[in-house]
């Protein structure tokens, strides 16, 4: 985020004061706010029992059987995924075939290149995977 994200447009201070925390705000956040399939339910729930009109939940989806199982389970009416098509284009149709496509790590790097590079993933491994799945689609 600091060398090539939202951050980058900071004064030097600023981007100084971000680099020297981050250390420190990684840990917290890794251990208060790991990453979970459908971390967004209890949201979901709480919308859903207060409102009349479908809920859409996104929040790491990434597996059809996740999917599945917040819809059955009433937590909501619907799911999106963001990070996870953005590793594989195709989620859903993989999904549907039963077949594996690139998978998002959930590393964040999109999000912290937000505003100032193209939405993509970033990730070196998955976004090689993504790569060449989309030469061989269009070959």
């Amino acid at each position: 985020m600091v060398r090539q994200g939202a951050a980058s447009q900071l004064p030097g201070y600023g981007r100084l004061a971000i680099k020297a925390f981050a250390p420190l705000m990684d840990r917290f956040f890794n251990r208060n706010a790991a990453y979970s399939e459908g971390f967004n339910l209890p949201y979901a729930r709480e919308f859903k029992r207060a409102l009349e009109i479908p809920v859409i939940c996104v929040g790491g989806f990434a597996r059809r059987e996740a999917m599945e199982r917040a819809i059955e389970r009433g937590d909501c009416d619907m799911v999106s995924a963001a990070r996870a098509l953005l590793a594989d284009p195709h989620l859903y149709r993989h999904m549907k075939e039963g077949a594996l496509g690139p998978r998002c790590t959930f590393c964040n790097a999109c999000y912290a290149r937000a505003s100032v590079h193209p939405t993509d993933c970033y990730e070196p491994a998955v976004r090689e995977e993504k790569d060449r799945m989309m030469r061989a689609r269009t070959a």
